[in-house]
């Protein structure tokens, strides 16, 4: 009697499940205790992620066909920075002095646009050689400027202002970082067969949760509110989705992520040498490969044997 070793995928899928509800009721409980400590878990958690997909993607460059996974991960370098700070920044952390709530949404509000603005790009580079170089430093001056207009120079518009909330600006921002993403989803749609069918379902979901996110961002009084919170739990299954999409697949499915284009090519190279084999021996004419260097046929088909009188061997 066989002994089945492996777990079955509709186990694995109920046991991530009850873990993932563990986990939400969990992050929920830790909100009515102390919503400063859930929403740092949860912020952390994504970049945590966001920083874990530049990484497989940097360390893969050589080894990767397809610019899309690369120059995300380049971009989620930065964007993770702008979150880390965002976090740190965050009302009663403590760590930048001086600063209300105004100065973790602005930080917010700039790497929602450089996610939506990464995303929109990103599907431009499918099948194309990525100049690493070249997206590094734009990413890095991009960042530097962004920071720079908050901290430094102070021009970065306000995005909330105590006492009345947000601000038209943040708001606005929000609908229009959403209407990238949903631009960036109707471009990845279009190069859907650049992908495996799981990953590519994993974007789209990560997409629609960072849209629906937004909107949620758009409707809280304070930092502290209900809306706030549940815009953050969508923060997490956008995060989870790319997880899902890009780490998961990348670590445990490489040929459906990494080398896809190379796997893709391989199989196309296999079906076409079957073809031509099934050709050159149903043929009804006679064919024959002939190595120049011997002068010897290496191979030759059944009708070029009975025209020949001879057998194959």
């Amino acid at each position: 009697m066989e002994i089945q070793d492996k777990q079955s995928p509709v186990h694995g899928n109920y046991t991530a499940f009850l873990f993932g509800v563990l986990i939400l009721t969990g992050l929920y409980l830790t909100s009515r205790y102390s919503y400063l400590l859930f929403h740092s878990l949860i912020d952390l958690t994504g970049v945590v992620i966001i920083f874990s997909v530049f990484v497989l993607a940097w360390n893969s460059r050589k080894m990767l066909d397809n610019g899309y996974l690369l120059f995300t991960g380049i971009a989620f370098l930065f964007i993770g920075i702008l979150y880390l700070l965002h976090i740190l920044a965050y009302k009663g952390m403590g760590v930048f002095q001086g600063y209300g709530s105004n100065l973790p949404t602005q930080l917010w509000i700039a790497a929602r646009y450089l996610s939506g603005v990464t995303f929109l790009l990103a599907p431009l580079f499918i099948r194309k050689k990525l100049n690493t170089a070249i997206t590094f430093s734009a990413y890095l001056c991009v960042t530097s400027l962004l920071l720079v207009s908050v901290f430094y120079w102070k021009i970065f518009p306000d995005c909330y202002t105590e006492g009345t909330g947000l601000t038209p600006f943040k708001m606005t921002s929000e609908h229009v970082v959403n209407l990238l993403f949903l631009a960036s989803l109707g471009l990845l749609l279009q190069k859907r067969k650049d992908f495996d069918k799981k990953t590519l379902r994993m974007l789209v979901l990560s997409i629609l949760a960072a849209v629906a996110q937004g909107i949620f961002f758009t409707a809280y009084a304070n930092v502290y509110s209900i809306s706030n919170m549940l815009g953050h739990f969508l923060g997490v299954f956008s995060f989870y989705f790319i997880y899902r999409a890009i780490i998961l697949t990348g670590l445990t499915r490489p040929y459906d992520l990494i080398f896809r284009n190379l796997h893709q090519s391989k199989e196309a190279l296999s079906e076409s040498e079957k073809q031509f084999r099934c050709i050159f021996e149903l043929s009804a004419v006679g064919m024959a490969q002939l190595d120049l260097k011997t002068n010897r046929f290496t191979r030759v088909n059944n009708t070029f044997c009975k025209i020949c009188g001879y057998t194959a061997d």
